[in-house]
């Protein structure tokens, strides 16, 4: 058994039926047969060629956040991309606003810029494709720290061990880091680069937009995407690499690709080697959270629960504008709240409270149930700038690594409770009537085992299977299209 393994054992985590053993256990876990451990990108070309030749599959781990295994495959060549090369903490650009209406240079190493300037962004951050979400997010922490202030924000996950190029690929929820305001993590993305079946190494990304806001897109609408491939595979040094024109029999339609990596996987197509990500200016930061362990807090949680809802969802029903709502989201099934930039939570909370107590007997200590436990306000007794930052501080990150950014929650055994549908209620059906709002309430009190909540974007709810649990919704699912979240784009 390696030490990383025993490490594992050692730290007293349940990991042992996973590791002594996987073959009896449950043949998904089945671990591969080989791993390899490319730190540049001719590692993976030469061993994609390989497996070519040989007729092997490949299998491509990043960060291995999934214990389940998704990311390994029993007789296999597996691409471990831990120990590849780690752009993201030197790999923020500022994007100078004189580049706006240049052309795109052949090379496309101007390409991110442009688009991130296009799309009223300050910045690039380039990540490697062994890079999870503590690195990053570490990285523009630091980036930060080394300015007068504050600068840069970027999208991304809740826990340290995902990894930017799976959870962004396969749509990115970022309940945590402001997703309703910013967008999916798919939408973060300006520039990919990887290495392909057939072993080119290519770059691509949107060449050519237009505005088209007049059709409420955010952001202006791709055109063409450009890709370019690397004539010189085997140079290590990437100062060296030469990018062009990719050869007559490339037969790989850039467009398709762009599209199809962006919402169907990363490593699906191919190996990510790195991608550059757009940065937003930094807004402040607010954390709200619901006081459950108080002992007169438990018995408010259903009318927390409306009041998040609403505030999310129907924020006129609170006379909160939109603007306001979409400063906040939440990620946890006890719906605390991320907020950036100007938001109204606490005076929302204090409003609505006041309303229902016209109703009912709600105890004027109600109020207290919501604190604001964090703020980035410099006048607060201990600023946190940011969710990773709040993550990476003493009290939250791991003792056996201390100032990473934890998961939270940590990694499960499996991706979903058995049996459980995660669904996306829409807009639409909730903006019908507050009778809707309503069916979906009842929803929430459902006895154990209970749903899951996850409202990063609308109201994401992991309903058991079974209708009888689950009554009104499952009336709903008859009736309303259910949106998933794989494919999900502002674009």
């Amino acid at each position: 058994m390696t030490k990383i393994y025993q490490d594992l054992l050692d730290s007293g985590l349940q990991f042992s039926s996973l590791i002594q053993g996987f073959s009896n256990v449950k043949p998904d876990y089945n671990l591969p047969s080989k791993v390899l451990f490319p730190s540049v990108a001719s590692d993976v070309i030469h061993a994609i060629r390989f497996a070519e030749k040989h007729n092997l599959e490949i299998s491509i781990k990043n960060s291995g956040h999934s214990l389940s295994g998704a990311s390994s495959k029993k007789n296999t060549l597996h691409l471990n991309m831990n120990r590849y090369t780690h752009y993201a903490p030197d790999g923020i650009t500022d994007c100078d606003p004189a580049l706006l209406g240049t052309a795109v240079a052949d090379d496309l190493s101007n390409q991110a810029c442009l688009l991130a300037l296009a799309r009223g962004k300050p910045g690039v951050i380039r990540v490697g494709g062994g890079e999870n979400f503590d690195k990053l997010y570490r990285a523009v922490i630091d980036a930060n720290k080394a300015l007068d202030k504050y600068k840069y924000h970027v999208v991304g996950g809740a826990a340290g061990t995902v990894s930017p190029m799976g959870w962004t690929f396969q749509g990115g929820n970022a309940g945590t880091m402001g997703g309703r305001r910013y967008g999916m993590g798919v939408d973060q993305v300006l520039q990919v680069e990887m290495v392909l079946p057939n072993g080119y190494h290519v770059k691509f990304g949107p060449t050519e937009w237009e505005d088209a806001s007049a059709e409420g897109f955010l952001v202006p609408r791709t055109k063409v995407v450009s890709g370019v491939c690397r004539s010189n595979p085997d140079e290590l040094d990437e100062e060296k690499w030469i990018w062009g024109v990719c050869p007559e029999d490339f037969a790989i339609e850039f467009g398709d690709l762009w599209f199809a990596v962006n919402g169907g996987g990363g490593g699906t197509w191919g190996v990510v080697t790195s991608v550059s990500l757009q940065l937003h200016d930094y807004l402040p930061y607010n954390f709200f959270r619901f006081r459950s362990w108080a002992e007169e807090c438990p018995p408010l949680r259903p009318l927390y629960l409306e009041f998040v809802t609403k505030y999310l969802m129907a924020p006129s029903l609170l006379n909160v504008t939109n603007e306001r709502s979409l400063a906040c989201s939440t990620a946890s099934n006890e719906w605390n709240l991320h907020c950036y930039g100007e938001e109204d939570v606490m005076q929302a909370w204090t409003n609505f409270l006041e309303l229902e107590r016209s109703n009912s007997t709600v105890p004027t200590e109600a109020v207290a149930c919501l604190e604001l436990r964090h703020s980035s306000d410099a006048s607060s007794d201990d600023p946190i700038m940011s969710y990773p930052e709040m993550m990476s501080m003493d009290g939250n990150s791991n003792s056996r690594f201390p100032g990473k950014v934890v998961d939270g929650p940590p990694p499960f055994l499996l991706s979903s409770p058995p049996g459980f549908a995660f669904v996306l209620v829409q807009q639409a059906w909730i903006d019908e009537s507050e009778e809707n709002i309503d069916i979906f309430l009842k929803n929430m009190n459902v006895p154990s085992p209970a749903p899951i909540f996850y409202n990063a974007y609308g109201l994401l709810q992991a309903c058991p299977i079974k209708p009888i649990l689950c009554p009104n919704l499952f009336v709903v699912l008859l009736q309303w299209r259910i949106s998933w979240l794989l494919t999900i784009s502002m674009f």
